[in-house]
């Protein structure tokens, strides 16, 4: 099942964004870098708690991600990014487990739980400041994103199968974060950096069908479910311009 929950207006807005940027670097481009950086993902706030309201905590445990971004600097402090960003956290089995089965006396065991997915597309600003051997950076971000939800097989009296389906979402997605980058050579630099990325999906009402696809009982619930983390990361930096040397190199 594939159900797509765009706000409109957010994604002229995003488009639009992108399209001021691109007119900002112009000719002005001073340096221009690949970078490619993973690391963990540390949910916070209603994604990684595992109590009630069951649909609207997401029961996410320390995942993973890693992404690839590509930078302009067309000011000696100040840059533009894109970037691609790939997002990963399992549900905690145990505790989801134990709170679909309260009120639920005929449910003997929930197996196949699938996780939570993020795709996103992200562009913004970012800010830097060069010091000897180091150097500082902040930056902030808005895209879009294409997020899965778990999904998973309810046993009920040891033999019956339904199947709570997973499902999916476009949404708009924000992103701001720090680090620092220490230059190896002229071309390579280390990367070390946090980013808190969140976003405000609604996965629509919960679908639960038996074996044969065919609907099996109306929850009536929607799963809204906050997303928010933290990813904590290394990488490294390309300088793509062999001419110009790395402004923090000592």
């Amino acid at each position: 099942m594939y159900m797509c929950n765009c706000n409109t207006s957010l994604q002229k807005s995003f488009l639009l964004i992108v399209v001021c940027l691109c007119f900002l670097i112009n000719k002005s481009v001073k340096a221009q870098q690949l970078s490619v950086n993973g690391g963990l993902s540390v949910p916070i706030s209603n994604y990684g708690k595992t109590d009630f309201p069951l649909f609207e905590n997401g029961f996410a445990q320390t995942g993973s991600f890693a992404s690839m971004q590509y930078e302009q600097s067309f000011r000696k402090m100040m840059g533009v990014f894109a970037a691609v960003n790939y997002n990963y956290n399992s549900v905690n089995q145990v505790d989801f487990t134990k709170l679909v089965k309260v009120g639920n006396k005929d449910l003997t065991n929930i197996t196949s739980i699938s996780s939570w997915s993020q795709l996103s597309l992200m562009g913004g600003l970012k800010f830097s400041k060069a010091n000897a051997g180091y150097a500082l950076f902040s930056k902030i971000g808005i895209g879009m994103s294409w997020m899965n939800s778990p999904g998973n097989n309810l046993i009920l009296n040891d033999s019956v199968m339904l199947k709570w389906n997973a499902s999916s979402v476009v949404k708009e997605i924000f992103s701001a974060g720090i680090g620092f980058t220490i230059p190896l050579n002229e071309s390579i630099s280390f990367q070390m950096n946090g980013d808190v990325l969140f976003a405000f999906p609604d996965f629509g009402i919960i679908k639960i069908t038996d074996v044969t696809g065919s609907s099996a009982t109306n929850t009536n619930s929607s799963l809204i479910v906050p997303f928010s983390t933290i990813q904590i990361g290394t990488g490294l930096i390309f300088n793509l311009d062999p001419s110009k040397k790395v402004s923090n190199l000592k």
